[in-house]
């Protein structure tokens, strides 16, 4: 099948349509061109939203607003997932202001027992951001930090 040739609108130049988007294809690829075609819809859509009278941030949170708000109740699982997450995150940043105070950021953590020949040796802290190891040192320095150990 031989590809349609089309008059760019821009500077008139005869270019190959693509045929995925052929009905709306009607610039040819040189940049001036498609800098023009990205500031006509750029202009476009700024005369659809002046006309909506309504302001632009008011427009753009109603809109997100009300997107969330469909996804929400179309989605339990990311409605149950955002609530534990929101409640694991108050319960991590509740009464830890010496964490905060050390510069650390509380997050929810698993703790695992690190053992060396049957021995404890020390604690894996593993976060959403990755792990974080202590290890025993001695009983004046009870634990040194191993940054990202694995």
């Amino acid at each position: 099948m031989a590809r349609e040739k089309r008059g760019c609108a821009q500077c008139g130049a005869e270019f190959l349509v693509n045929e995925r988007s052929r009905e709306v294809h009607r610039y040819c690829r040189k940049e001036e061109c498609q800098r023009a075609r990205r500031n006509l819809a750029q202009q476009v859509r700024r005369r659809r939203l002046r006309e909506s009278g309504v302001p632009r941030s008011e427009a753009g949170k109603a809109s997100w607003a009300g997107y969330m708000r469909e996804y929400r109740r179309t989605h339990a699982e990311y409605r149950e997932r955002e609530r534990l997450r929101a409640r694991s995150a108050r319960a991590a940043t509740a009464g830890c202001s010496d964490v905060m105070e050390a510069g650390c950021k509380a997050a929810p953590v698993e703790a695992f027992a690190v053992f060396e020949g049957g021995k404890p040796v020390g604690l894996r802290l593993v976060t959403h951001t990755g792990k974080l190891s202590l290890r025993y040192s001695s009983p004046t320095v009870p634990f040194r930090l191993d940054s990202g150990a694995a």
